[in-house]
């Protein structure tokens, strides 16, 4: 996915994809948020609340809405006064989000997310890991709910980023583990009692078409000696295509931020390749909140709580933010 869509970020041209993101949802002075090919890889440091608002907008097909951590005044039991009406607008295309919706579908059904089908709904995402594990992220939604988990490493005196290595007894920590993990928890309590929704996706023609090459790769015909197994120097030959130089891979940066906890809003998207992380990690927290009713508002509310999960002493800092998408 990641070669994928970094191509497509030279064909479309790098300025043009940062300001995709800027309309999904990440400010415009997002540190390392340049236009540079690289920009696909998520060489930018996004905050998790941003990345939340950016996912959101994808899950409510391409529709973009502030978010709030207010749900209402009271006092006494009554509403104080009516909260500002939150407005969205469509910032991409609705088949442009969907396309992406469906692609960041295959992420959790068959790649690196895998983990997040615990939470026993239809979802989308995208994982991230940074150079040398010091963070992992995992940025996901429902089409009732986009989350984003962003597990750090931080040096407990200096509050330096520091390795995930060996973090909860582990060689390692990337984004499908303990990030979508922690996603596919959270968001199966969240939705707890509410009834499992399907996505409804508006594909770009021709989107699911397999395009295969043009021409038959060419064959190396067997010499003559071959056929007899000769070799010289008694080696085993091997003709091109088979398993020469393999490595065994690994994965690379992915969706990052780093931000406060908050509930509701719409999703939308566009995706980003891989967001790596930066900035100083902060503990995590959900909001527990709800949407505020109006069809047309894309905003997220919600009740932030001080916690959430904590690592290890002087090891790992998950954050965790959520945004509801509004209703159609």
């Amino acid at each position: 996915m990641n070669a994928v869509y970094a191509q497509m970020a030279v064909d479309v041209g790098p300025e043009k994809v940062k300001q995709t993101a800027i309309e999904l949802g990440l400010p415009g002075n997002t540190p390392d948020l340049e236009p540079y090919p690289s920009i696909a890889l998520g060489t930018a440091t996004a905050s998790v609340l941003d990345m939340a608002e950016a996912y959101a907008t994808l899950a409510n097909h391409g529709r973009h809405g502030t978010y709030t951590m207010i749900d209402k005044v009271t006092k006494n039991g009554t509403d104080v006064f009516d909260l500002p009406e939150r407005k969205t607008s469509q910032v991409v295309s609705r088949e442009a989000a969907d396309t992406t919706t469906s692609v960041l579908r295959s992420v959790v059904q068959n790649g690196t997310a895998t983990a997040a089908l615990a939470a026993g709904r239809p979802a989308a995402g995208k994982t991230g890991t940074a150079e040398e594990d010091t963070a992992a992220w995992f940025a996901g939604y429902t089409p009732d709910l986009a989350t984003v988990v962003a597990v750090m490493g931080q040096d407990p005196v200096t509050a330096a980023h520091k390795s995930l290595y060996g973090a909860m007894g582990l060689p390692r920590i990337n984004g499908g583990g303990a990030p979508a993990q922690i996603w596919a928890q959270f968001t199966k309590d969240a939705l707890k009692g509410t009834p499992v929704t399907d996505f409804t996706l508006q594909i770009q023609e021709g989107s699911e078409e397999t395009a295969y090459p043009s021409s038959e790769p060419s064959r190396n015909e067997p010499t003559e000696e071959n056929d007899e197994g000769d070799t010289t120097g008694g080696q085993d030959t091997q003709s091109p295509g088979t398993n020469q130089g393999r490595t065994d891979g690994g994965t690379t940066g992915d969706a990052t931020t780093g931000g406060t906890p908050t509930t509701g809003g719409t999703t939308t998207g566009g995706t980003t390749g891989e967001t790596s992380t930066g900035g100083t990690p902060t503990t995590g927290g959900t909001t527990d909140g709800g949407t505020t009713g109006d069809t047309s508002d894309g905003g997220t509310t919600g009740e932030t709580s001080d916690g959430g999960i904590t690592g290890t002493p002087g090891g790992t800092f998950p954050q965790l933010t959520t945004r509801r998408p509004i209703d159609e």
